[in-house]
């Protein structure tokens, strides 16, 4: 008797093409700061502590089980006893403790230390068994802790100041689905599936991750086939492609917001006043429909609107450039020559608004924000750096105004952003300085429970509303495609990568050998 096999049953074998933007800044979660290689480490070459389910609650990966102490100071993890890393040694307990004893060295310098402040120690219980000692209960301990595991065997030796040059980082051993083959600098990294992965083997047998450094060339790589997968898809390209049957569009809300950070040493931004202005003064929405289509909302705060406390009840300032000059009169700003730029003491408002190069979107931005402070009598002059750069420049707080994105968390924890503590970090760039801030923020991490914090979030939300350390410009919608050869793709707001071990492609649509 002949069987017929199910044609939607996934199949082993193939291999899929990713297009980037721009080559990753490597795949060591000790020093890279990518959102993209963040994706990619939890996704395709490690498994994380813990993780983010699709309903945004922590599940378990690498940890099977945890306990809470009575006073929730203290959570005892037991660990998966079947996972290795690529070179065939045991995940365990001395790689748990040993990452975050590193992400808690001040000379690792640690881009998310700040989520360690209370995380007072970490102790091996067993050979997969660990104890993490709080300072405090609060609303975010399992979150804080939802980290990628590093293997101690091959990093133990390397010093916290020198991790960021280690040979490690673009050639690592991961414990995960796929493990690393290959890395040629600014052209493609090639991952191949392991087959003595924890949780089965991924279905494909490769994963290449193609560098095309052009918006317009990594689409047309994505119709002829030479490219299966595509995130952030170009937003005057989204409907075109919807409608090309030979594809698959994706389309989810922005994990996070586009803003303008006001360096509050500036001399045009120290108050309130003056950064309410500049909100007043730009019209967001003429942004969104003209740069993204309509693809984006105009939002007020300085958190993903999905988390659901979001304070929807304290709204954007609208476009008023009315009021916008009455509050910069009553600063002291005023045309006093006659030239049509404003001025107090003799300085112009004029000022240097930068962004990263490469960036089409915000390089566009910046032009129209100009356009719209200048209706106002405020000179703003777009400046574009290249990125390793611009990233000295802002850290150093050497700058008026800076355009980036923030891709968030389904937690909320401010304090890097704007407690006064955290000025001479990596990320209170605009060196904004407020005892209510700073007692909110101290409040709403003391919480704990997310219901607890959330009305302390709202008012904290207030605050900075008023504030207006940031100009939030708006969240967006991103568009990622993939070929319809690929089978099982899934997309949603954690990353375009989430599903990645399921994808699968049959025998007559593979392009490759392997």
């Amino acid at each position: 008797m002949q069987t017929v096999a199910d044609p939607t049953a996934p199949l082993d074998g193939g291999t899929a093409v990713v297009g980037l933007f721009s080559d990753l800044d490597g795949l060591n979660e000790f020093v890279s700061t990518d959102a993209v290689a963040t994706e990619v480490m939890e996704y395709v070459l490690y498994l994380p502590l813990l993780r983010w389910s699709e309903t945004y609650e922590i599940e378990g990966a690498l940890a099977r089980d945890w306990q809470f102490s009575e006073d929730r100071r203290t959570v005892t993890m037991q660990l998966r006893e079947d996972v290795r890393w690529h070179d065939g040694v045991p995940t365990t307990a001395d790689d748990v403790v040993f990452s975050f004893d590193r992400f808690r060295d001040p000379a690792l310098a640690y881009a998310d230390i700040g989520s360690m402040r209370f995380l007072d120690s970490v102790e091996k219980v067993g050979p997969y068994e660990v104890r993490f000692r709080f300072s405090r209960a609060y609303a975010n301990q399992l979150a804080d802790l939802r980290r990628v595991i590093l293997p101690k065997h091959l990093l133990e030796s390397i010093p916290s100041a020198e991790m960021e040059s280690a040979e490690f980082n673009r050639k690592p051993v991961g414990n995960g689905p796929f493990r690393f083959v290959r890395w040629e600098r600014d052209q493609q990294i090639v991952f191949e599936a392991n087959p003595d992965f924890a949780d089965g083997r991924p279905h494909l047998n490769r994963v290449i991750f193609r560098v095309i450094p052009d918006q317009t060339a990594i689409e047309t790589a994505f119709l002829s086939g030479e490219i299966d997968v595509v995130d952030r898809i170009r937003y005057e390209s989204v409907e075109s492609l919807r409608r090309n049957p030979a594809v698959e569009i994706f389309t989810r809300e922005q994990r996070g917001y586009q803003y303008i950070g006001w360096n509050t040493r500036s001399p045009f931004f120290g108050s309130a006043e003056e950064r309410r202005a500049m909100t007043l003064a730009i019209d967001r929405q003429r942004i969104i429909d003209a740069l993204v289509f309509g693809q984006g909302k105009v939002t007020a705060h300085p958190m993903m609107s999905l988390l659901p406390f979001y304070p929807n009840d304290i709204k954007p300032y609208p476009y008023d450039p009315d009021e916008a000059r009455r509050l910069l009169a009553a600063a002291g700003w005023k045309d006093t020559d006659g030239d049509g730029v404003l001025d107090r003491n003799g300085i112009p408002f004029d000022f240097e608004l930068v962004t990263n190069l490469g960036n089409q979107l915000r390089e566009d931005t910046l032009v129209m924000v100009q356009s719209d402070l200048a209706k106002i009598g405020v000179v703003a002059r777009p400046e574009v750096r290249e990125w390793s750069v611009f990233l000295d420049d802002i850290k150093g707080k050497r700058f008026d105004a800076d355009h980036l994105a923030w891709q968030t968390d389904f937690i909320y924890d401010p304090y890097d952003l704007f407690h006064s503590a955290a000025i001479e970090g990596k990320y209170n760039m605009t060196s904004f300085s407020d005892s209510r801030v700073d007692s909110l923020i101290d409040a709403g991490t003391r919480a704990e429970t997310v219901e607890e914090a959330a009305p302390i979030w709202h008012d904290l939300l207030a605050v900075l509303h008023e504030e207006q350390p940031y100009t939030i410009l708006f969240e967006l919608l991103y568009s990622s495609g993939a070929s319809r050869r690929i089978r099982n793709v899934d997309v949603d707001v954690r990353s375009f990568l989430v599903s990645v071990s399921d994808w699968w492609i049959a025998p007559k649509d593979r392009k490759y050998d392997r």
